[in-house]
């Protein structure tokens, strides 16, 4: 039988650097998988999505997640966003969940 592997998940800044890496230098995807320890279909699906890896800010806390999380409620979360971005601006109010629980509330 074959050799079981175990998952390996790369973070967003890895997968930027496949992406670099691919596109600077003439190498192949079987290449790439072995040296990040992945299967060269990851390495191909990673490539498909290039864009969104390249767009990645290095500096950013994005950068060391290993999955994107959709939001599900656009609107909610670009809402409490601007809202959240508004108390912080004036130093009125100290976050707390309780306080972000309620006004989430109050918008749904």
């Amino acid at each position: 039988m074959g050799e079981k592997r175990t998952r390996v998940s790369l973070t967003a800044l890895q997968k930027k650097e496949i992406c670099r890496r691919a596109s600077k230098a003439n190498i192949q995807q079987k290449a790439l998988a072995k040296e990040y320890g992945v299967s060269p279909q990851q390495v191909s699906d990673i490539l498909k999505n290039k864009d969104q890896w390249l767009s990645i800010e290095s500096e950013t806390s994005a950068a060391n997640f290993k999955r994107i999380r959709r939001v599900t409620y656009e609107n909610i979360e670009e809402a409490m966003k601007i809202w959240v971005d508004n108390i912080l601006s004036r130093d009125e109010l100290n976050l707390s969940d309780g306080v972000l629980i309620e006004k989430l509330e109050n918008l749904q």
